[in-house]
């Protein structure tokens, strides 16, 4: 028999879908704005809600269908282990396969070109590569996006913090960069068994439930196909919360190290916006010293990390030309933001949660309505995830409404464990124990949701991504094999076309690409 909870959470689900769904659409049509975003949700994610309300219509027949089948939900719930180490597998095969069957082994986006160009300069020892004489003058012009700018032109790297271009430079020691995304998400579920079981100890089921709602969600398996920091901002934000939680002063200051990896992924705001609410409540529970420890730790990063420029420029014996680079400065961009608020912003913000919602299993959204209220009058830790989620996104709403490329809503990629922790708590409101856990009767339907999602959902994700990467890869293969020793690209009326301006940091291939906007 169908849970009446679980017919509520649907039904509340199916209609917030179709709510996003008619208030985006009027969104697009009002503003009229153009660009990525609309063309994403009208080709991509369109389909993709319009499933997953089809998805939650369906669970309750088929949980009839295989009603027989129930000794199976025996089975995953007697050796919850074996299972997350399989679905962990499995993630990291589908990671490294998706790197070369769906993006051809291209970096699409530029964010993602420039943590690979980082990876480079870092295998040769160095923070920042230095720029020949000959080819100073072309510096700006040969990669036009995301570089640190240098008026001598003397050297280049990424404008980015290098933690995530370092895990990426790391793993290609033992050939592994393609399955970097992979090896991040599978830890992302391992952490997120374990938290489920912190946070509700007596929940025997919470963390295999918890597992099957992340590993089915197609944003968290395209995107450990790419170079993306957001995997590891995921898999990062979950371990240092698992050391955070735990016990003794050598959690607590590995907890402090791990943040200081965190916020140095590759930008400072990510990951301070997830921990803020769990710092806070050492303070309002009054633990002094763990919230004085930390709150210091994170001032002191804060105050820190920016200097890793001044690091970078000195290796490089570039320390005199501090004065004269530009650095991605969050505060500026921030200001210049807010002073660009318009109706735009708006729109994009309900395409960025229809995207976010239509790349996620469709019953952990369902749960996810349960559970979040639950969530907040329960209070500490389990308010903490909702917090973070919330100042996320209100943050990014107004400072960055506009995401450009990502498979789902990237902004909110490393905050993924605290949607499916929170739908475990809605979860644990539809199918409780007597003891206030979580039922076994819980598995079937994640199990079956998360079936449907790998049957339907994932494939149909991976083949929206392949046929929007495809040309660029096509392109970028083609310019890398042109006889020539200098390259112009132009990049005019082209869409994204600056992404192709491509170059060894160390230039030691040909054709040097050269985007002829740039020139003078």
């Amino acid at each position: 028999m169908i849970q009446p909870g679980l017919m509520s959470a649907r039904r509340t689900a199916v209609f917030a879908i179709v709510g996003l769904t008619v208030a985006t659409m009027l969104a697009v049509k009002l503003v009229k704005n153009g660009g990525l975003s609309p063309y994403f949700f009208m080709s991509q994610d369109l389909v993709g809600l319009m499933l997953a309300a089809m998805v939650l219509l369906f669970i309750p027949a088929t949980e009839r269908l295989t009603s027989q089948f129930r000794w199976l939900a025996a089975r995953l719930a007697a050796r919850p282990r074996l299972i997350v180490a399989g679905l962990a597998a499995g993630t990291v095969l589908i990671g490294w396969l998706g790197w070369f069957l769906v993006f051809g082994g291209h970096a699409l986006s530029d964010d993602e070109f420039m943590a690979l160009f980082d990876a480079e300069i870092f295998r040769h020892g160095a923070l920042i590569a230095p720029v020949p004489l000959r080819f100073r003058p072309l510096n700006m012009a040969m990669q036009p996006l995301f570089q640190i700018f240098l008026k001598s032109g003397a050297g280049w790297s990424s404008s980015y913090y290098p933690v995530n271009a370092m895990i990426l430079a790391l793993l290609d020691l033992f050939g592994l960069r393609a399955a970097a995304g992979g090896l991040l998400s599978a830890l992302s579920l391992v952490m997120v068994y374990q938290l489920a079981g912190r946070l509700w100890p007596d929940a025997r089921h919470a963390g295999l439930v918890a597992v099957l709602l992340l590993a089915s969600s197609s944003q968290l398996l395209v995107t450990a196909m790419t170079p993306y920091a957001m995997s590891a901002h995921l898999a990062l934000n979950l371990l240092w919360l698992n050391l955070f939680l735990g016990r003794g002063w050598v959690s607590q200051g590995l907890a402090l190290v791990v943040a200081a990896a965190a916020t140095g992924l590759h930008q400072l705001v990510f990951h301070p916006l997830f921990a803020a609410p769990f710092v806070l409540q050492l303070w309002l529970d009054r633990q002094w010293a763990r919230a004085v420890f930390h709150s210091l730790g994170y001032l002191a990063l804060a105050a820190l990390w920016p200097h890793y420029w001044d690091l970078a420029l000195w290796s490089a014996h570039l320390d005199g030309a501090r004065a004269t680079a530009v650095v991605l400065d969050p505060s500026r961009i921030a200001v210049a933001q807010l002073q660009q608020l318009g109706p735009e912003a708006v729109e994009w913000q309900l395409e960025n949660l229809s995207r976010f919602v239509s790349w996620q299993n469709p019953l952990a959204f369902g749960l996810f309505l349960v559970g979040a209220p639950l969530a907040v009058r329960a209070g500490g830790a389990e308010r903490s995830l909702v917090l973070g989620l919330a100042l996320t996104f209100a943050l990014v709403s107004v400072i960055i409404p506009y995401q450009g490329h990502g498979w789902g809503y990237r902004y909110l990629h490393g905050l993924l464990g605290s949607f499916v922790l929170i739908a475990v708590r809605g979860a644990m409101a539809i199918w409780p124990t007597a003891s206030g856990g979580l039922d076994r009767r819980a598995l079937m339907p994640v199990m079956v949701a998360a079936l449907i999602c790998s049957a339907v959902l994932v494939p149909l994700r991976m083949v929206q991504a392949w046929v929007w990467s495809a040309p660029y890869a096509r392109a970028d293969a083609y310019l890398r094999h042109v006889p020539a020793d200098v390259l112009l690209v132009n990049s005019h009326e082209m869409a994204f076309g600056d992404d192709l301006v491509r170059n060894d940091p160390w230039l030691r291939t040909r054709p040097v690409i050269v985007s002829a906007l740039t020139l003078t």
